[in-house]
């Protein structure tokens, strides 16, 4: 009888050191998780000259950029370039979860400036539906950029990266035809893909030091 009077005593004592065994390995778990993050951020590369390309990118169609650290976890991305809209120039933040700004990934927001461009000939489609040469001036453009960031680690200093997110417009698209024709709807629409705005895809490869 009291063999049975002890026995909850000892299943209680059991699942009490059981469950202490378990918060202090997921205790050691987590430690030693965070030092794998420091160490990690501590041996990353945070400045890059990179060269980039991509659709709505901070660097046009083809361009380069500097990419520098200013806060922990915070690293700051500066950008020009050649875009369908003229020149592009771009400044983003990006936040690295890990710290580690060479390979990780990052929340990423940012404003590009496309230069637009004073005179630009090309065939359109008319609103009478012939297609014939016209001379468009594009006004300049502002965006703003929203994204997920991804890096690579490549060899022991540099990097590469993917980017995917969504550019919007904050000026809205402005042109003018100023040869005199007027574009017919499906020109229109195509002008409209033509300005920067809509789905960002960028790619590109950073020079660590």
């Amino acid at each position: 009888m009291m063999f049975e009077s002890q026995k909850p005593n000892i299943m209680k004592t059991t699942r009490l050191i059981f469950l202490a065994a378990i918060l202090v390995r997921s205790v050691n778990l987590s430690a030693q998780s965070t030092d794998q993050d420091a160490n990690q951020a501590t041996n990353c590369k945070n400045t890059f000259v990179t060269l980039g390309t991509g659709l709505n990118s901070n660097y046009g169609v083809i361009g380069i950029g500097a990419d520098i650290k200013v806060l922990d976890k915070v690293q700051v991305g500066l950008s020009g370039g050649i875009g369908s809209w003229g020149f592009k120039t771009a400044g983003e933040l990006r936040y690295f979860y890990n710290g580690c700004m060479q390979h990780g990934s990052a929340l990423t927001a940012g404003v590009a400036y496309a230069t637009g461009l004073p005179e630009m000939e090309t065939e359109m489609e008319l609103s009478n539906e012939e297609t014939k040469s016209v001379k468009l001036e594009l006004n300049a453009q502002t965006n703003l950029q929203l994204a997920w960031y991804r890096a690579f680690r490549i060899q022991q200093n540099h990097r590469f990266f993917i980017q995917a997110g969504y550019s919007f417009p904050i000026t809205g698209v402005s042109y003018r035809v100023i040869s005199g024709e007027t574009l017919s709807d499906t020109s229109k629409a195509g002008m409209k893909m033509l300005a920067p705005g809509g789905i960002l895809i960028a790619t590109g490869f950073g020079f660590g030091f």
